[in-house]
């Protein structure tokens, strides 16, 4: 009775280190594949100066944004109760 007992135990144990093992792998290839679509890209959901560069890769994200988006003249800089014109 006692190695009854153990064989299931041990049967226990297995199907619970491969079913967590199998977790951990399904949470990792989730990872690297999401890695993988956006290598050299710009992640989903980023936007600058209100225009999304999402899903471009660098070259063209800045492209984009060079098309589209003046820079100011002047830049205000504020902090506590001092103004800094740059």
């Amino acid at each position: 009775m006692k190695k009854k007992n153990q064989v299931t135990i041990k049967k226990i144990l297995f199907r619970s280190a491969v079913a967590v093992a199998l977790v951990v792998l399904i949470v990792l290839a989730g990872l690297l594949s999401y890695v993988l679509v956006y290598n050299n890209k710009i992640y989903p959901n980023i936007s600058v100066a209100g225009k999304s560069v999402a899903g471009n890769s660098q070259t063209d994200a800045s492209l984009l944004l060079s098309k589209n988006i003046a820079a100011p003249s002047k830049i205000n800089l504020f902090y506590q109760d001092q103004t800094f014109d740059i």
